[in-house]
């Protein structure tokens, strides 16, 4: 409380506002720029949320602290911004996620197994009907939040999902029932909780992670990540988990002694994110790459059993999940797991060198991939400037060496696992028998995979890992760039909807 206190004192914010009045300026010059190579119209500019999104920018320019804190201030405030200004339902399937919310704030944990039985608030209908359009230029401020019912099959799409990661939107939904809000304020409310959660467990992430925080702290405030976070979309949980999980391994390896609890809670949370995304259940396999010194052969025994009933228990999630609405799903008659794996057998040449080929260029596609916005309508044509800022961070920022030779090639080989689980899960459930390629594999699948790579792929090592004055330079520097890419997709957003 007293450091708070401190940090609210005027002479101390005059003092922070000398040290970063360039980056300050930075912000409000990248607005200006950022928009017109954008081809952002003058006349019809939208002045006010601009003006707006350089009021919030620089207050997270100007926040103190930790660097945890701040990139909890970033993400939230940043977000907070897209939890307003996104379009309805403009981020991939969230009308589906949010008809799951919806149908989870009734009290259902689980999709129905029959269509006529998945009835959710009649909400879904009017926000429908505007969809993709801004908030602001819709009716449902003037529409109240509905107890009347409607069946809706969309929310089928969300069966693989569990109830877990949809508690945030839910809670929102409840809340504006509760003060008979609109439906307006319905979404909004869903969309900031999730933020709220999603920046929490970055923030927690952050702290464990330690010696690696930048890593972490980088690819969280990835454009796409907290641009999905600001939504419905179940993905801002699963990330935030992930980050967590990847933040606790990086807290094991620096920890003196690893108890059972720690073990155990590893992989309680590894299963959490198996009913989430199941392909990221092999992220548990870290634990066998934990420093051997630190291991007796009963930590061993202990591992072995948490990796096994973590990797049993996904499975009967994923059987159940896979299991649940069937009859509802439209059956494709090209689509074949079983035939598939022997049209591959038959040609296994090609499917390895497609594999090889897919993984070469994983990054450079992907992340491009993760810069597509909407329903992949508009992107961001910086995904080459951010590539080079992400190696410059990844690669050349010296960080402490605490991982072995050992650990970095368990987390590459639990890299490079989770990563054919994510294109093998495509390719043998979305496409037709003879389609040999992994379409419709979307970067953001991917962001684990970004953090854990980034874990390994530095070059320099720093033996003095103290917080210095330089240190909180370097960190501004650091946030300053990331809030950039971020403010140019908001930019980039409303070019394509607000210009009216």
């Amino acid at each position: 409380m007293d450091r708070l206190i401190d940090h609210l004192r005027f002479d101390h914010f005059v003092e922070i506002l000398r040290k970063r009045y360039k980056y300050i300026l930075f912000i409000w010059l990248s607005i200006i720029v950022l928009y017109f190579i954008f081809d952002g119209g003058i006349v019809n500019a939208p002045k006010k949320l601009l003006v707006i999104s350089g009021l919030v920018f620089s207050v997270i320019m100007l926040f103190p602290g930790k660097y945890h804190n701040r990139v909890f201030v970033s993400i939230l405030l940043s977000g907070t911004l897209f939890v307003y200004n996104t379009p309805i339902m403009d981020t991939p399937d969230e009308n589906a996620h949010y008809a799951r919310a919806l149908y989870l704030s009734d009290g259902h944990l689980y999709v129905p197994e029959k269509l006529e039985q998945s009835k959710i608030a009649d909400d879904i209908i009017d926000v429908e009907a505007v969809f993709k359009q801004p908030l602001a230029l819709s009716n449902l401020e003037d529409e109240e939040v509905a107890e009347e019912k409607v069946t809706y099959s969309g929310i089928v799409k969300t069966n693989g999902y569990a109830f877990i990661s949809y508690m945030p939107q839910a809670a929102g939904i409840l809340i504006a029932r509760l003060f008979s809000l609109s439906i307006s304020a319905s979404i909004v409310l869903g969309r900031f909780l999730n933020l709220l959660v999603y920046a929490l467990l970055v923030r927690l992430a952050i702290k464990k992670a330690a010696t690696n925080k930048y890593v972490l702290g980088t690819v969280a405030l990835l454009p796409m990540s907290v641009y999905i976070a600001a939504s419905f979309n179940q993905d801002a949980m699963s990330n935030g988990l992930i980050f967590l999980i990847i933040g606790l391994f990086c807290e094991l390896v620096e920890k003196e002694q690893i108890t059972d609890l720690d073990l155990f809670l590893f992989a309680l949370l590894s299963l959490a994110l198996a009913t989430m995304k199941f392909p990221y259940v092999l992220i548990v396999g870290l634990l066998l790459f934990l420093p051997k010194n630190k291991l007796n052969l009963r930590k061993y025994l202990v591992i072995l059993i948490s990796i096994s009933l973590t990797l049993i228990l996904g499975l009967v999630w994923l059987k159940i999940a896979s299991s649940i609405n069937l009859q509802l799903v439209a059956e494709n008659p090209e689509i074949n797991p079983v035939k598939k794996i022997l049209y591959t057998i038959q040609n296994m040449g090609v499917f390895l060198q497609m594999v090889l080929k897919e993984l070469f260029y994983l990054i450079p596609n992907k992340l491009q991939g993760a810069f597509t916005f909407g329903w992949f309508t508009y992107g961001l044509d910086l995904t080459w400037l951010y590539i080079a800022y992400l190696s410059c961070i990844l690669i050349m920022l010296p960080r402490k060496k605490i991982f072995s030779n050992w650990n970095r090639a368990g987390i590459i080989l639990v890299s490079l696992a989770i990563t054919m689980g994510i294109l093998l899960t495509a390719y043998l459930m979305w496409n037709p028998v003879t389609d040999m390629s992994f379409a419709g594999v979307q970067g953001r699948y991917f962001i684990g995979i970004f953090v854990l790579l980034g874990l390994v792929s530095n070059i320099f090592n720093e033996s003095n890992n103290k917080i210095t004055v330089e240190t909180e330079k370097m960190e501004s520097v650091l946030l300053t760039s990331a809030n950039f890419f971020i403010l140019a997709l908001f930019i980039r957003t409303l070019i394509e909807y607000y210009q009216y």
